[in-house]
């Protein structure tokens, strides 16, 4: 059998595989068992959303277990199940943490497509991941365990803000959290380099010295209570009566407790397709080099490739783009009364303006990425196309390799819509120094949305201790 014949065969069988497969793998571009799932979450019927993903979490290949367990993760956690949250993100958190990735995952995604590839988490969702795991253990009242968590965040939070262009991606709330933590356990220094961190981020500049004045106070820091003393007196103490009582002098004699309210609202956008390659100026570098490339290809190539680049070009574009919910309520805050006094949460962290600044930001590197990809398919295809007419003596049959390749090649181009849908929109926080008592909290009728975790009622406040209080809304 002639070289360049075999060739050629080589080449078709390439194609083959290209066309075959990709149309497969095309299809769980975005799972429909998370599509499910999120469905059902969203019909606050929790069970069967968790039952649909234990299934696909006990059936599927490690490409998707990541997200899968991620998504079970938060759909535990939003329901208050913290150690059946935890099973399922200590998975995750600990293969998220592998950065090796498999040889064989990436030559399958240069022949398919990114969702052959293994789901690999952004490092603002590395520390999600753990942010929750975190908080799980507050609620489970293992607060040491929790510490340990907010101690690995703080590594991954270092390198981000070191790093001038990424640093909008610290999750402030992480940073908040864990100041007020170690505070109540009494690693006063960990909260003090916690409070700097959020100073230097430009976070609410008064509130974060005022408690730095409270820690400064509690510890007998007296450089500390000096140069914050002029923040301190935005602190207030309240009794069970929700009368403001002089708080500095107090600090001292630690007869008092603490409310946290940690507010979990809205869900994290998703992603969706941006239509065709040829709709999207951004792809203007590919078609350049595509001209080039029929200039230096013989005639009857050049033909050819622009054939196939117009098969391209009819393409889906394989760079999704982030859709935000809708939010009739725009992030709206929490509003809520304690023992009749009105207060409302802040927001601290903004999941959703961190994922659509990220991905917009790395879109230029995505679109060059997907261009070299291409343009080696595409020189695969003409090459194949090239070897057939060479070797048969038949440029017709050239041309027909080469429709062949277009429509393999525009089958393995499509966008990877696989996201953490199940996340938070925004994490908001409100903390309140009260007398030990007893105080009833309810929440404002017009804070319903879809879904309201239980809320309302009766907590106790003990001296020297901190209440942490968690509510979810979508």
């Amino acid at each position: 059998m002639p070289f360049h014949f075999k060739k050629a065969i080589c080449f078709l069988v390439c194609l083959f595989f290209l066309c075959s497969c990709s149309s497969n793998y095309g299809r769980y571009a975005k799972s429909p068992h998370i599509s499910q799932a999120e469905k059902l979450f969203l019909n606050q019927e929790f069970d069967r959303a968790i039952s649909v993903l234990r299934k696909k979490i006990n059936q599927t290949s490690k490409k998707d277990r990541l997200l899968y367990l991620m998504e079970a993760g938060s759909i535990f956690h939003s329901i208050g199940l913290w150690e059946e949250s935890n099973l399922a993100l200590l998975e995750a958190d600990d293969i998220a943490e592998r950065t090796y990735k498999s040889i064989s995952q990436n030559i399958k995604g240069y022949f398919l497509n990114d969702s052959a590839k293994n789901y690999y988490p952004e490092v603002f969702e590395r520390i999600l991941i753990k942010l929750y795991i975190a908080m799980n253990f507050i609620f489970l009242d293992e607060r040491e365990k929790a510490l340990k968590y907010f101690q690995k965040i703080e590594i991954e939070q270092r390198e981000i803000r070191d790093d001038e262009t990424i640093d909008y991606q610290q999750n402030l709330f992480a940073r908040y959290l864990y100041a007020v933590l170690a505070e109540a356990l009494g690693y006063y220094n960990e909260a003090r380099v916690q409070y700097n961190n959020l100073l230097l981020s430009g976070y609410q500049e008064d509130l974060i010295k005022a408690s730095l004045f409270h820690l400064a106070r509690k510890e007998g820091d007296e450089e500390g209570v000096l140069e914050y003393q002029p923040f301190g007196e935005d602190l207030k103490l309240f009794n069970a009566q929700m009368e403001i009582l002089p708080f500095t002098n107090l600090i001292l004699t630690n007869d008092y407790g603490e409310l946290v309210v940690i507010y979990e609202y809205g869900l994290a956008p998703y992603k969706k397709g941006r239509g065709k390659i040829g709709e999207d100026g951004n792809f203007a570098s590919f078609l350049k080099t595509s001209y080039l490339l029929s200039i230096v290809s013989k005639n009857q190539l050049a033909v050819n490739s622009s054939i196939l680049l117009t098969f391209i070009k009819n393409s889906q574009n394989p760079i999704p783009i982030y859709e935000k919910r809708d939010d009739p309520f725009d992030g709206k805050k929490l509003n809520f009364s304690l023992n009749g006094r009105n207060f409302s949460t802040e927001v601290v962290d903004d999941y959703e303006e961190t994922v659509i600044r990220n991905y917009n930001e790395n879109y230029p590197k995505y679109v060059n990425e997907n261009v070299f990809t291409i343009l080696s398919k595409v020189i695969t295809s003409l090459a194949a196309g090239a070897a057939v007419s060479l070797a048969t003596e038949n440029k017709l049959l050239g041309f027909l390799a080469n429709i062949f390749g277009s429509i393999a090649i525009s089958a393995t181009i499509k966008p990877d819509l696989r996201s953490w849908n199940l996340a938070y929109k925004n994490l908001q926080m409100k903390r309140i120094f009260l007398k030990p008592g007893i105080y009833q909290i309810t929440s404002e009728g017009k804070n319903q949305t879809r879904y309201l975790s239980k809320f309302d009622r009766e907590i106790t406040i003990e001296k020297g201790k901190t209440f942490f209080l968690k509510v979810r809304q979508f």
